[in-house]
């Protein structure tokens, strides 16, 4: 295993193929959302996306939003503002991460957010934060968070429901409870 962990190369999708990949590997771990895809993902800045690569392959993706541009997207209502010390325009935010299935437990993901903290302070971000899928595998991805130092800022139930329902199986299929979505996230943060 030390082997193969030795092997992984962090970088950013450059290639078409890239992109697919990281596409294939969300819509299998975490879910298939048409508002996502490789067109959503090549419209990122540069290094909101970084991949883990072995070899050809990529293993992991991560996907995150410099201070700020989050709400560009998101309504403050998924946020704890009142709980969060630091400006909108300061705060980082993971929007995913995945690790294909074959090769989970060989620290690629730790790997991922390691480089994203990395990024997310280099571009001035004080606080990023994150919402994590309670119904992860072992709660893997709230462990994950946790090692790095995220501290809980709240429980949201059944986040996705209401989208989900309203775009329907055909837009939207959470990987483990399929469409509606029924899936808490669990809103963490680490002030860096």
């Amino acid at each position: 295993m030390a082997d193969r962990n030795s092997k992984i190369r962090i970088s950013l999708p450059v290639t078409e193929n890239d992109f697919i990949q990281a596409n294939d590997i969300i819509n299998c771990q975490v879910v298939r959302d048409s508002d996502w895809g490789i067109d959503y993902f090549k419209s990122l800045s540069v290094g909101e996306m970084l991949i883990a690569k072995i070899g050809p392959d990529i293993v992991g993706v991560i996907v995150q939003r410099y201070p700020g541009r989050i709400f560009e997207e998101m309504e403050d209502k998924y946020f704890s503002l009142d709980k969060i010390i630091c400006d909108k325009k300061n705060y980082g935010y993971v929007v995913l991460i995945a690790v294909h299935e074959k090769y989970q437990g060989m620290g690629i993901g730790k790997k991922l957010l390691k480089k994203s903290l990395i990024e997310q302070k280099n571009i001035g971000a004080k606080a990023v934060g994150v919402h994590c899928w309670q119904s992860s595998p072992g709660n893997a991805s709230q462990k994950l968070f946790e090692s790095f130092g995220f501290e809980p800022l709240k429980l949201h139930k059944k986040t996705w429901y209401e989208h989900s329902k309203k775009v329907g199986i055909d837009n939207f299929e959470c990987t483990v409870c399929g469409n509606p979505c029924s899936c808490d996230d669990f809103e963490m943060i680490k002030y860096i």
